[in-house]
């Protein structure tokens, strides 16, 4: 049973004072892991771990139970696992999450290069159709000069002889032209529709990456470290706890504790009573059977609690030495009528 108290608005601004004052202490937790990460580079044994931060590490990144893996799995599949499937070590987790983790990383880099691929056949069908039309020009051009080199008549019987000629060059240039547009338009569909799908699979994978960078940083106490390192939320835990402790050294809290040696019942439930020499059931002052119980004496009255320090201490249960603690410390939410 918990009662809680308000704290005064002094006492408030006393705990945060003293807060102020303990965190300007407190250890840089960033600078601390950091130095234990690169000073021991190769092999980073548990017992190199300050007990704070070890702590965080156990609670933040608890281990599945087997009983939790057994329930998780069913009982018939984790049977089999355990009578087929062979046992698998540290060695063989870290190297199956290395793998999975190089396996995501590869495929990321084939998916973004194929969709630089998509741009570039676009870009190749488009060259592909300048130089055609680079290459009809460029042949009309040397038709016509041919012509006009050899042409002894008018000039005015030249340009009519070469009407017809620019008319199916100009054709031919319009017909490469409505070729390629057809053609980039399909490429253009084809290539929305496979970028679509292509983006959608980058995006997949940088999610799964870093998840996959995670599992396998969760395998090793370096990785670990490393996390909370990352994390302001975990170094902000580490600092307060520390802060937490400091200011409770420096503050005096009062405290109740009282444990109940006869809980009034026996091992079969049943309840306890107060029998007499003669094996007759004792009873109270409201005429009751007394329980064998030591958290209330049911023979004091309102009258007997008004002061509880004149109240013996043999006749005193749990819950009247509460009511003598909480006079004796004038807690607010203690009242006698």
């Amino acid at each position: 049973m918990l009662f809680v108290q308000k704290y005064t608005l002094q006492q408030l601004a006393d705990i945060a004072k003293v807060h102020d004052e303990v965190a300007t202490a407190c250890p840089d937790y960033e600078a601390d892991i950091q130095q234990l990460l690169d000073s021991h580079a190769t092999v980073l044994l548990e017992d190199l771990v300050p007990e704070a931060i070890a702590d965080l590490l156990a609670e933040t990144f608890a281990e599945p139970e087997a009983e939790d893996i057994t329930e998780a799995n069913g009982d018939a599949e984790s049977e089999d696992t355990a009578d087929n499937q062979p046992a698998f070590s540290d060695e063989d987790h870290l190297a199956q999450a290395e793998e999975k983790l190089d396996a995501l990383k590869a495929e990321l880099i084939r998916t973004k290069q194929k969709l630089l691929d998509l741009a570039s056949d676009t870009e190749a069908l488009l060259q592909q159709q300048q130089t055609e039309l680079s290459v009809a020009q460029q042949q009309q051009q040397e038709e016509l000069e041919a012509i006009q080199s050899k042409w002894t008549g008018k000039a005015a019987e030249l340009t009519a002889y070469n009407k017809p000629k620019k008319a199916e060059h100009k054709k031919a240039i319009q017909d490469i032209k409505a070729e390629y547009s057809a053609k980039l338009k399909i490429s253009k569909d084809r290539q929305k529709t496979a970028e679509k799908a292509l983006k959608a699979e980058q995006k997949r994978l940088e999610k799964l990456i870093p998840q996959a960078e995670r599992e396998l940083k969760l395998l090793t106490l370096r990785g670990k470290l490393e996390l909370v390192l990352a994390d302001a939320d975990l170094i902000g835990i580490l600092k307060e706890r520390w802060i937490a402790a400091e200011v409770a050294k420096r503050l005096d809290y009062p405290i109740f504790m009282a444990v109940s040696e006869r809980g009034g019942k026996n091992n079969s439930g049943d309840y306890d009573y107060v029998i007499d020499a003669n094996g007759n059931l004792i009873e109270d002052h409201d005429g009751q059977p007394k329980i064998n119980q030591d958290l209330v004496n049911y023979d004091l009255t309102a009258d007997d609690l008004t002061d509880a320090t004149k109240i013996p201490d043999a006749q005193l249960c749990v819950a009247e030495a509460f009511v003598r603690f909480a006079q004796e410390q004038g807690l607010e939410f203690w009242g006698a009528e």
